[in-house]
């Protein structure tokens, strides 16, 4: 994971964890509250987060949604609104009311080694969805979703969740690596899910 990481508290080059991101979303680590520059945003305020991958509950299930799942549920018993964009094949209905979050899906065209693509309107409805947030949470792996943020963010600040590498991809991962770039570049914070992750 080669890229200009910025860890939670704003510095570099150390990647974060999933619980430092955690600590200054909610303004306090190990029971002690400290300024942040997230914290210091948002302080007295609801904050908003729209995480965004290629699926979610209930058309598929795995690991990686879980994963989301469990994030939108601490964001929620930490008083904040968290959100879901995702694409599905069979996006009917198009906006869901689960325990976690509200889901809102646009339609998967294609499925291109593990990469969901959407349409231009799911394009649109990321942009539309992305004015209403104080803060956009990409989980990754998914190329699709830097074109998302390269097309449709007005401009908001966001992290990146890294779950895992591209792996058995070698030609996909060649061709998308300047996009990548670019896309962590422009990242506030990289969260790992491992310490393996953040030394690399």
């Amino acid at each position: 994971m080669a890229s200009r990481e910025r860890d939670a508290c704003g510095h570099t080059p150390s990647a974060c964890t999933i619980m430092d991101f955690y600590a200054v979303i909610v303004g306090s680590k190990d029971g002690i509250w400290f300024e942040s520059w997230l914290y210091l945003r948002f302080r007295g305020a609801v904050l908003r987060v729209l995480h965004i991958y290629r699926t979610y509950f209930p058309e598929t299930q795995g690991g990686l949604q879980e994963a989301i799942r469990q994030i939108a549920s601490g964001l929620t018993r930490a008083g904040c609104e968290a959100s879901i964009f995702t694409l599905a094949k069979k996006p009917s209905p198009a906006q869901l009311y689960v325990d976690e979050s509200e889901v809102f899906r646009s339609r998967s065209v294609v499925d291109i080694s593990s990469c969901d693509i959407g349409t231009p309107g799911g394009i649109w409805l990321f942009r539309r969805l992305a004015k209403q947030v104080d803060i956009l949470n990409f989980h990754y792996p998914w190329p699709f979703g830097d074109v998302l943020e390269l097309l449709g963010n007005p401009g908001k600040p966001y992290v990146i969740t890294y779950h895992s590498d591209i792996v058995r991809q070698r030609v996909v991962e060649s061709l998308y690596a300047p996009l990548r770039t670019r896309f962590f570049a422009g990242a506030s914070a990289i969260v790992t899910t491992s310490p393996a992750y953040a030394r690399t």
